[in-house]
This record gives structure tokens, C-alpha cells and sequence, in this order.
């Protein structure tokens, strides 16, 4: 097995391999993810050989959980993405539900003023 801080052949890391399987809803996904997770919590600001972190993988598929968007929020309140984009841009330009918004600023409360590379605000 693959330690959670262990890169795989194609440079992904356990974490990031997981938001590339299908079925995120399951409990058992659910089960997996957090247990990378903990086991290494600095995979959540580890980003992806194109610049992505994980949460922006995970927000740009679309069907993971918000619970599993805020345990990698949580796990990494200061990861911004090359792109200087916070999680709040990122949920914001997916038309996430206002609760996860809401959640994420419980997080950081300084995302509704962070400015991306374009200088975009998350909420304009």
C-alpha cells in the first residue's frame, strides 16, 4: 500500500489519486479520504504537477461532498492556488451552495477579501 505521503508513478499523491475515482458519495470513499487525510494533513496544500490543489480538484468535479471540501479546507486554511484563487473563488465560481460558502468562511473569515492573480474578489 501507498503511504499517504508517497508519490505514485504518474506523481499523484494518495489524496490527489482519490478525488480522480468515481463514486465520491460513498461511505466508503468517504472512509478513505479521511484517513489519507490524517495521515497526512500537509496532502491538502500539496498541489497537483499542473498547480491544482486538491480542494480545487475536488471542486472542479463537482460531485464531492462538501464535507469532504471542508475537511481539506480545514486541513489547509492557507493554501491558495497558483492562480491565487482561496477556496472561497474556487466554490464560488463552481455555484457551490451558499452553506458551503458560509462553512468556508468560518474557516477564514480573510477569503472574502483575498484577490486572485486577476485581482478578482471570491464574491463579486
Amino acid at each position: 500500500m501507498q503511504a499517504a505521503s508517497q508519490q505514485d508513478s504518474s506523481g499523484l499523491f494518495p489524496l490527489q489519486l482519490l478525488l480522480t475515482l468515481p463514486y465520491q458519495g460513498s461511505a466508503v470513499w468517504h472512509g478513505a479520504f479521511a484517513a489519507v487525510l490524517e495521515a497526512h494533513p500537509p496532502a491538502a496544500a500539496t498541489p497537483d504537477a499542473d498547480g491544482k490543489l486538491p480542494l480545487a480538484l475536488a471542486l472542479a468535479r463537482g460531485d464531492t461532498s462538501d464535507d469532504a471540501a471542508m475537511l481539506l479546507a480545514e486541513a489547509a486554511p492557507d493554501a491558495v492556488g497558483a492562480d491565487g484563487r482561496t477556496p472561497l473563488h474556487l466554490a464560488a465560481a463552481k455555484g457551490r451552495s451558499a452553506d458551503l460558502m458560509r462553512r468556508f468562511l468560518g474557516v477564514c473569515a480573510a477569503w472574502v477579501k483575498s484577490r486572485d492573480a486577476s485581482g478578482r474578489l471570491p464574491l463579486a
